[in-house]
Order: C-alpha cells, then sequence, then structure tokens
C-alpha cells in the first residue's frame, strides 16, 4: 500500500480536526528536530576524523613524493654521471682504434722492411756463395801458380 496525494491531504484535515494527533505529531517532530544537532555533532566529527585520515594520507603521499622525487634526483644524476662515463669511453675508445690503426701500420710497414732485409740478406747470400766461389777459383789458380812456378824453377 503506497502513501498518495489524496492520502496526505486526508491526513492534514485530520491534523487540523484533531488536536491531540496534531501534538501527538509536533511531539515527535521535535523530539527528532532536538536530535539534530547530537546528530550533525556526531556526524561533523565524522567527517572531522575522515578529513584527518586524508590530511594524513596525503601528507604520507607527499612524502613518498619527496622521496621519490629525490631518488629520481639521484637516479638523473647517476644517468648523467654514466652518460658522461660512456662520452669519456667513447673517446678513449676512439685513441685506441686510431693507435691500433697506427700500430697496425707500423707493422706493415716493419713486415715489409723485413721483406726488404730478407731479400738483400738473400742477395748477400748469393754474393757470398760466387764470392766463395771466386776465391775458391783464385786459390786454385794460386796453387796452379804456384805449381807452376815451383816447376819453372
Amino acid at each position: 500500500m503506497s502513501f498518495t496525494v489524496e492520502d496526505f491531504e486526508d491526513l492534514i484535515r485530520l491534523l487540523e480536526q484533531r488536536e491531540d494527533w496534531r501534538r501527538r505529531l509536533q511531539g515527535l517532530l521535535v523530539d527528532r528536530l532536538l536530535g539534530l544537532p547530537e546528530e550533525l555533532q556526531a556526524f561533523r566529527q565524522e567527517v572531522e576524523r575522515r578529513f584527518g585520515q586524508l590530511e594524513a594520507l596525503f601528507e604520507g603521499l607527499a612524502r613518498a613524493q619527496a622521496r621519490l622525487t629525490d631518488q629520481l634526483q639521484g637516479l638523473v644524476a647517476v644517468v648523467t654521471r654514466l652518460a658522461e662515463a660512456q662520452v669519456q669511453f667513447e673517446q678513449r675508445l676512439s685513441r685506441l682504434e686510431e693507435a691500433q690503426i697506427r700500430t697496425q701500420e707500423t707493422l706493415q710497414r716493419l713486415i715489409e722492411a723485413q721483406v726488404q732485409f730478407e731479400q738483400r740478406l738473400s742477395r748477400l747470400e748469393e754474393a757470398m756463395i760466387r764470392t766463395q766461389e771466386t776465391l775458391q777459383r783464385l786459390i786454385e789458380a794460386q796453387a796452379q801458380f804456384e805449381q807452376r812456378l815451383t816447376r819453372l824453377e
């Protein structure tokens, strides 16, 4: 059963006609109205308590944010140092690569010089052999000359 507008109008007419009902309804309403400040105070305290919790939560979040910011700044500093170290490493690596190239060029020149040296040594060995052969022929010729000289004497 629902309460309709006609029911409300009937209630108003009854209250106008029956003073004892009206006083009783007023008493109920006054009791309810008198209880509102206590309920309002309890509601206010609950709101303040929850607001305090929210403030504490926000303060905790602010501290956590500050710590994260500090940590992030620390990480940025570390990353910056790493980037600088990387640049220095790359510069040193470039210098090492250049030195390696120079070393390879020097080694190549040494190899070429070694090849030339070996070629010259080989020519010298051949000349030495020819010289020895010539010397041997001279020794033999000297021996023949001495034999002939001895025979002539």
